[in-house]
């Protein structure tokens, strides 16, 4: 159940968006509108939320259209408007919430009037979602749930996967309530609706949220009519996080690593599979090195400089310094320095034709010379090209770019993922 919440701008503006977003159900937010409401508009597929007034205005068009009604009490709701139009909803709308107050609401919902449940909750952490997900499952009644806060975004598609029955979603530019998806957030996850979906994603920061192994991975499940999800995880907080793995451990079938928790499990690694009690770590940014100096035909007569002093950078200096001539430079002059003596590595070449930038930025410092570059690859990724990349396409140097490096080294997790997930669902 995907209900699309629209502000009630006016009778113009709702129908036009019903028009453009087809989906399950339709709340009119009418908290800020002032006028009459015509039931023109309104069908069995209408919610009608009112937080200022309730819902008692709209007693008669909910029985003349059969709409529900969102209420946050059912005490003067008359008898003769039937049960299933009626949705008990509660929110919290901080972290004053515990456990026994969502079995409360849950447990005070099943014994009431309402056809469905609706329970708004401000997730600010990972260690929140058992609880959660606890009393959603102690209900007789479907519930609709709906996240806000720090992790509202992330909760929703969450408890869409593994509990199935509902969430909101909003118009991009016009959220009716913090934490909202739009439509198209939506459709990017395979969302199977099941009670034991195999659960996985991408662990970073921030920047999880435009990784193109959202869409990539998920289209395969989808494809492939697998009850599986990946899930993008910004991760602030690595203790709170990995209690989370422990206690959702039996539904997980893998992780992709990125920066800043290429490291999250003691060693560098960017993909990580539940075994037993502990993790199996591998590393397929090494073997999408290799594709790359393949693809770009390197020789050992190539002098590569490696630009970068992260977890990445390291990788491609184990790849490279076996079979290249291999120096590196970076901003983090005591991280390189490190790095440097750590794998026996000379000053910076003068004369490099090869750079790896394994920076997230696709822009290199001016003081560094590009007038010798013949190959470039370039690791950044974003809705545009970098910097490099463009520099690269302007003066026809062979570059392999961030998308198609990232593409090298989904293929050997596409691998992966689904054996673990097969495994996981007794395949």
């Amino acid at each position: 159940m995907i209900v699309l919440s629209l502000p009630f701008i006016s009778t113009e503006f709702i129908s036009a968006e019903i028009s453009r977003n087809q989906t399950d159900f339709y709340e009119f937010r009418l908290d800020t509108y002032n006028g009459d409401l015509s039931s023109e508009l309104v069908t069995s597929k209408t919610i009608l939320t009112d937080r200022k007034r309730g819902v008692a205005p709209y007693i008669d068009i909910a029985l003349q259209t059969g709409c529900m009604l969102d209420c946050e009490n059912l005490e003067t709701i008359p008898r003769n408007l039937p049960d299933k139009q009626l949705i008990l909803s509660h929110h919290w709308y901080d972290d004053s919430w515990n456990s026994d107050d969502l079995h409360n609401f849950i447990d005070h919902g099943n014994t009431s009037r309402a056809g469905i449940l609706k329970l708004a909750v401000y997730v600010s952490s990972y260690n929140q979602l058992k609880p959660i997900l606890t009393a959603l499952r102690g209900a007789s009644k479907p519930v609709i749930f709906a996240g806000m806060g720090p992790l509202g975004k992330f909760s929703r598609i969450f408890f869409y996967s593994v509990y199935g029955y509902g969430t909101y979603t909003a118009l991009p530019e016009l959220p009716t309530a913090t934490g909202q998806l739009s439509l198209k957030e939506l459709a990017l996850f395979n969302l199977p609706g099941s009670d034991t979906p195999a659960i996985g994603g991408l662990i970073g920061g921030e920047q999880v949220w435009d990784s193109l192994g959202i869409n990539h991975f998920n289209n395969l499940f989808r494809q492939q009519k697998l009850a599986a999800v990946y899930l993008p995880f910004n991760v602030s907080d690595k203790e709170n996080f990995l209690n989370w793995l422990d206690d959702f451990r039996d539904n997980l079938y893998g992780f992709s690593l990125t920066m800043p928790h290429k490291r999250l499990f003691t060693h560098k690694a960017n993909l990580a599979f539940p075994e037993d009690n502990g993790w199996t770590l591998q590393n397929t940014d090494a073997i999408a090195f290799e594709k790359a100096a393949a693809e770009l035909n390197l020789s050992p007569a190539d002098r590569i400089l490696i630009y970068g002093s992260g977890a990445v950078a390291e990788t491609a200096i184990e790849v490279f310094s076996e079979k290249y001539k291999v120096s590196i430079t970076g901003r983090n002059k005591a991280t390189v320095k490190h790095l440097a003596k750590k794998f026996g590595l000379p000053t910076p070449f003068k004369n490099c034709n090869v750079i790896i930038n394994c920076t997230p930025s696709g822009l290199l410092p001016l003081s560094l010379s590009l007038t010798s570059i013949e190959k470039v690859i370039d690791l950044p990724y974003g809705k545009k090209p970098t910097m490099l990349t463009i520099w690269c396409q302007h003066h026809g140097i062979p570059c392999i770019n961030g998308r198609e490096f990232w593409y090298f080294q989904a293929q050997e997790q596409e691998k992966q993922f689904l054996r673990e997930i097969q495994l996981h669902q007794g395949g």
